[in-house]
């Protein structure tokens, strides 16, 4: 699927449509830096009902919950090694069945550990529009 956004109002307002999609699922966020991982992963987590949703870029994981809903997010843009991954837990997390929100995924082949995901690769066209490929991947 591909969409061309030119608004975060239009992105919330995929997402919101589209949140069966992205809730309770492992989604891989790629594309330059600026180009809009962290801002869907903030809407995202605000529809789903998390507050104060920031990016990890220092921390590399944030852990967010609410009631019985839990959202990881993680960046992996600082790590420079699968050891690196494996000290934070990540294979500790990916089969939780919570929405989990890995920015920069493809660093790390992070596919060939997983069955089933969305990949979303963010291009930005300019300061305003974004055209988002999404794909979802069960193998």
């Amino acid at each position: 699927m591909r969409l061309e956004i030119s608004s975060l109002d239009e992105l919330k307002e995929f997402i919101s449509k589209n949140l069966d999609l992205f809730k309770n699922k492992i989604i891989l966020l790629d594309g330059e830096l600026g180009a809009g991982k962290t801002a869907f992963v903030k809407i995202l987590g605000s529809i789903i009902g998390f507050e104060d949703v920031n990016s990890p870029t220092f921390t590399v994981m944030n852990i967010y919950r609410v009631k019985d809903e839990i959202m990881y997010h993680y960046d992996l843009y600082r790590l420079n090694s699968l050891i690196e991954l494996e000290n934070i837990g990540f294979f500790d997390y990916i089969d939780s069945g919570n929405t989990i929100c890995i920015e920069w995924a493809s660093k790390f082949n992070i596919t060939d550990y997983l069955d089933e995901y969305i990949l979303v690769f963010f291009n930005k066209v300019d300061e305003q529009r974004r055209i988002l490929d999404l794909k979802q991947i069960r193998r």
